[in-house]
Parts: structure tokens; sequence; C-alpha cells
């Protein structure tokens, strides 16, 4: 990597056309007068780094090859030595950079920020498993295949020496471990394309099941050892509402007690953290009980109203912690960081979720059929309690209003997403807004000028930054295909 000094901090029409940018958010004047989207302003670490590596190797061997050069044709020690130099050439620290990118700039800001001071916490981590998801986001960023490669072989590494710790009893249920089996799963959520189901994702989460269970309640009497276990649940409680499946018994007696003793590294009213039990809840209740549909129905009815009365809570709560503001004269929010950005986000794709299931609670065709996360039938049934004009109003009769305000939210966040890169990349801040956007632009309770504002936003994403996840859902989008098998991205990136 070559420092090639201060970049332009122009947004791309404007260094395209040579324009002065006055980067103004949430787009500059320039293309305002224009009539064109402004896509915001670039990432300054990653454009102020480029990869010369190759280049810089042949000029290494070129100089080093004429140093070598005898002029005694007859010579022939001259040409194995001249070899064996031009072979032996510098490489690039891709490692450290992309080290350095994981741990400044993704760590920080992801649900898991215990990740920025894991090597610190853990004595003899393996560098294969860290290499392996760090290389893939900055392969991921940079759009670079080399890296995506290097991620590969890492990935291919930290597999083998992760069997050896779970093969050695002595090793199975250390942090390392765990953390190991985490950052793999990471790895795959990262590299995830939506054509297939995330098995590999998936199975290392069944993995960090079977870990859980081995380490038992003596995990949470450590501070690493309760953060590793919040991460692991988050990823089992995801997949199981994914899969439409309970929790298993043991992470779900595990939940239960941490949320019940405390903790003095535990914030008493940390929204996200309030998030996990609801993601467990909702897992069970679309796995439902096992009794008549009559029943059900209830049952399945009461969970839905008592969840959406929980997440407005925690939406009370989040206007306390991290309020946001209107712009003035423009349609978009500003929130106070990234992460409070994409918990919003994450909240309002929850309550998007539980309006969607109500629909038809109660009807003999629809009673027990609860199950994974997908998109509902396509007539709305109003349900027994009105509901007011506002986004937090609890479940009633006007669904298609409710999903369109919380829609018309998750789109007016847009903006910032696009421009929180002073913290994150683009493509870190814009990824997990591909499931929202996808569901929104096939959502049938949903206005249709919001569906295709929703369809614009990922062509946006698709076709003008590039990033493929983005071009693939919205092939899917085109398709009129299910995204049950995103979820993880919005939750967990």
């Amino acid at each position: 990597m070559v420092y090639c000094g201060r970049p332009s901090m122009a947004c791309l029409p404007c260094r395209q056309k040579r324009r002065r940018c006055d980067q103004l958010e949430p787009g500059c004047s320039q293309c305002a007068r224009a009539s064109v989207s402004c896509p915001g302003y670039r990432d300054t670490w990653i454009a102020s780094l480029r990869d010369q590596t190759e280049a810089v190797a042949e000029r290494v061997q070129r100089a080093k090859a004429r140093k070598c050069r005898s002029p005694s044709p007859a010579d022939s020690g001259s040409s194995s030595l001249q070899t064996n130099i031009v072979k032996h050439v510098p490489s690039a620290p891709v490692e450290q950079v992309a080290l350095s990118y994981f741990f400044e700039r993704y760590a920080p800001t992801s649900p898991f920020s215990y990740l920025a001071k894991l090597p610190a916490a853990t004595r003899d981590f393996p560098d294969s498993v860290l290499l392996a998801p760090a290389l893939a986001l900055l392969a991921q960023d940079t759009r670079h295949p080399r890296y995506l490669e290097q991620a590969r072989q890492n990935y291919v590494a930290a597999i083998a020496e992760t069997n050896a710790a779970l093969a050695d009893a002595s090793l199975a249920d250390r942090d390392v471990t765990l953390a190991s089996i985490l950052l793999l799963a990471l790895f795959e959520a990262t590299i995830f394309h939506g054509r297939t189901s995330p098995t590999s994702w998936a199975a290392h989460t069944q993995g960090a099941v079977a870990l859980i269970r081995l380490r038992g309640a003596r995990q949470l009497e450590r501070p690493l050892g309760r953060a590793l276990f919040l991460h692991a649940s988050a990823n089992i409680s995801t997949w199981c509402l994914q899969r439409g499946e309970r929790v298993p018994h043991a992470v779900a007696q595990l939940n239960q007690r941490f949320f019940q003793d405390s903790y003095p590294d535990r914030p008493a009213s940390d929204p996200p953290l309030r998030l996990l039990p609801i993601l467990h809840d909702m897992s069970e209740l679309l796995a439902g009980p096992g009794r008549d549909r009559q029943s059900r129905s209830e049952y399945y009815y009461m969970g839905l109203r008592m969840l959406d009365a929980r997440l407005v809570s925690i939406m009370e709560n989040m206007w306390q912690v991290w309020p946001f503001k209107e712009t003035k004269g423009q349609t978009w929010h500003r929130y106070p960081s990234y992460r409070a950005a994409k918990f919003w986000t994450i909240t309002r794709m929850l309550r998007m979720l539980l309006q969607q299931a109500s629909v038809g609670v109660g009807s003999a065709d629809s009673a027990g059929s609860a199950g994974a996360v997908g998109a509902p039938s396509a007539v709305p049934r109003p349900m027994d309690e009105p509901c007011s004009d506002n986004h937090e109003a609890p479940l009633g009769e006007n669904i298609v209003q409710n999903i369109d305000s919380l829609s018309r939210d998750i789109l007016e966040s847009v903006s910032y997403f696009l421009n929180s890169s002073i913290h994150r990349s683009v493509a870190l801040s814009t990824r997990c807004l591909i499931w929202p956007l996808a569901v929104i632009a096939i959502c049938p309770f949903a206005r249709g000028s919001v569906c295709n504002q929703a369809r614009r936003q990922l062509e946006f994403l698709a076709c003008k930054l590039g990033m493929a996840q983005a071009r693939e859902a919205l092939d899917m989008v085109k398709e009129g295909q299910l995204m049950e098998g995103w979820l993880h991205i919005c939750l967990l990136s």
C-alpha cells in the first residue's frame, strides 16, 4: 500500500465533471442543480491508499535483475543467483491493512464492539481466524479479488485450526474457540449470496450452540465470556427466527439467567441489549405451541401484541438515548451515531415483521401458519384494536398506514448511512440496508410510491456503489423471490 496524498472529498458526479463540490449534507448543491442523486462523499481512509504491490514488485525484480546480471555469459552461477533473487520479492502488508481495517473500522461500530479488544483479551489467538473476516470485509469494500482469495485461504486454515481445538477436550470450551467459531460465521455472513440458503453460516451457528451447552453457566462469570455468549445468542436467535424454530433450551435458559442477574459491565437501559430477548421471543412465537388451530391463533395474536408493545417501549427508550432529527427542508433523518441509526432501522424492521405477521390472524386458513420470516398474504385483515397515525401505535386495524410510516422512516435514513463513512466505509455503512430495502420493495402493504423508492435505493447500492449483494437482492426483488435468508445480514453486519 502506497500513500498517494490527500484525496478529493468531492462526490463522484462532481469528480467526474471536475466541478467544485460544496459537500453539503445530505447531498451537494451541484447535484441538486443538475437534478441527479448525490451519492455522498468517499471514504478518505480507503481513497488515500492505493494498491501498487504488483508494480512495485516488477520494479524491484527489474532492478535486482540488472544488478545481478553478469557481463560474462559463461558464468553459470549468475543465472541461478538471478533466479533466486527475482523469486524473492517483497509483498505488501495486506494482512496488516486488513486487521487495521477490522479493528478500527468494523469492530467499534459493529453490534459486537468487544471484537475491537478481542486479541488483547485472549491468548494464542490464531492469525487465520482474524484474517479471514478482516480480508473479506476489506475485499467487499475495495472490490479487490486478490483480497477475497486471501480471505478464503485464511478461512480454510482457520477451519483446520478450529477443528483441531474442538477435538481437544482441554481446548474446546476456551473463549478463543467460541470466538473462532463466531468469526468464521462472520466471514460466511460477509460473503453470503442470497440465491442459496446460508448453510455455512448456519453450520457455524449450530457449532456455537454446542459450545454454549458445553461451557454452561460459568461462561457468564467473566466479561469476555458474557460478550461471547451475547454474540452467540444473537446469532442463534436470528438463525431460529429465519427457520421458524425454537431457540435451543440450553441457550434459552442462559438467556433468562443473563437478563435476570445483574452485571457491572451491562448497561441498565442499552437498547441493543433489550432487542436480544425480542429476537428470542419472536422465534418462540413463530415456532408456536403444539395445540389446536384456534388456541394457536389466540396465542399467536396475543404474542404479537405483547411483542409489539415491548418494541414500542424500546423505541421510547431509544428516543431518550439516541434521538434523531429531521433535517429542515430535507426528507432525511440525522442520527447521533451510525450505531444509533442501525438499531433504529432494525427496530423498525422488527415492528414491520410483526405488523405483517398480524395479517389474517384468527382465520381458518391462516391459523397455525406461523413459520420462518417471509412475506405475508396479500390482503390485510383489520384487527380489533384501532390504530392512530403515530408510527409507534400498537397493532391495529390500519396495518397499511403503520407499515407505510415505518417504511418511510427507513427510507429517510438511507442518506445518513450513505454519508456516515466518516466512521465506516460506504460499503460497510449501507450493507445493513440491503435486506430492509428489499423487504419494503416487495411488501404488499406498502404504498406503490414507497415500494418504488425502496427499489430505486436498492438500484443505487447495486449499480452506483457496485455492491454485489445489493445487485443480487435487486434481481430477487424483480423476480418476486422472498428474502428469508437475509435477516442475519441486517442484524449481524
